[in-house]
């Protein structure tokens, strides 16, 4: 273009033209709108299933522990105690959580990746139909169930949200409810091995040790883990107490896509294309011209 054409093209020209082909940029605007809304109906919805669970652990509980382990010193190091402040059971276990092998065991255990990868499945002969080599892998499936799972905690009442997404409701309900089963279970057995294996160590050494404060502390710490492992025994929620269970949404409770918000976008679109064809129009014409 050259540099007299410009003057065609100031503020009150372009707004003029836009005016002038206001019609044009209305249908353009509308029928991208519609069409992208239309096309939405052919994305498969997506639900979301949130649980709500408090950590279930008693704050201040390991008090007397602590009591103890700072009389103890070296034994205690040995032995492995932390002397420093703990981590929150729940904080560890949202850490289980998102670790590959908790993932690769529930994904094992309930039969995850058919469901994942259901397009590469055949359910008759049970095996998957890609090509030797390319089916799916534990590694893959680990990464996609992660994009599912959010996880957040409320700032002001530390409530803990667990969601699952997928399309199928029921199947994101059992999902979503099974992960914290099978989290709580995992953080129990985790702390009854810690338990087990410091009480064997504080009774082999409450035996051998002469000096009778040190005898004192030793029993004052094997008194509080056998009441630990006695509380991970008989606990079913050890970790995460479940405040509101997850419940499969209604058919038209999805969170994705969102149509409205698509419509939107595809308005802006369709204006931005019928605003171009306008000045492309006026161009033409004042070359005629």
């Amino acid at each position: 273009m050259k540099e007299a054409d410009f003057k065609f093209f100031d503020l009150p020209t372009l707004i003029g033209v836009v005016w002038r082909a206001k019609w044009l940029v209305a249908i353009c605007s509308l029928g991208m709108s519609v069409a992208v809304y239309a096309l939405t109906y052919l994305i498969t919805p997506q639900y979301r299933v949130t649980t709500v669970v408090a950590d279930a652990s008693e704050p201040g509980g390991s008090a007397g522990m602590m009591s103890a382990l700072g009389q103890l010193g070296s034994l205690a190091s040995l032995a492995g105690f932390g002397l420093t402040s703990e981590v929150r059971s729940s904080d560890e276990g949202l850490a289980v959580l998102d670790s590959d092998e908790f993932l690769d065991r529930f994904i094992s255990r309930h039969n995850v990746m058919p469901v994942l990868y259901q397009n590469q499945w055949d359910a008759k002969k049970q095996s998957w139909t890609s090509e030797r080599g390319k089916e799916p892998t534990i590694g893959k499936a680990i990464r996609l169930f992660r994009t599912l799972i959010t996880v957040g905690r409320d700032r002001r009442t530390l409530l803990i949200s667990v969601s699952v997404e997928w399309k199928d409701r029921a199947t994101a309900e059992m999902w979503c409810g099974r992960l914290i089963e099978d989290l709580n279970a995992e953080m129990q057995g985790r702390a009854l091995q810690r338990a087990r294996e410091d009480i064997d160590y504080l009774r082999k050494h409450i035996e051998i040790e002469n000096n009778i404060e040190t005898r004192q502390a030793v029993g004052r710490l094997l008194e509080a883990q056998l009441k630990q492992e006695m509380l991970a025994s008989v606990s079913k929620d050890y970790v995460f107490k479940i405040v509101s269970h997850g419940r499969q949404p209604e058919a038209d409770r999805f969170v994705r896509p969102r149509r409205m918000l698509m419509a939107a976008v595809g308005f802006l679109f369709g204006s931005g294309l019928g605003v171009l064809a306008a000045f492309v129009l006026f161009d033409r014409s004042r070359k005629r011209a």
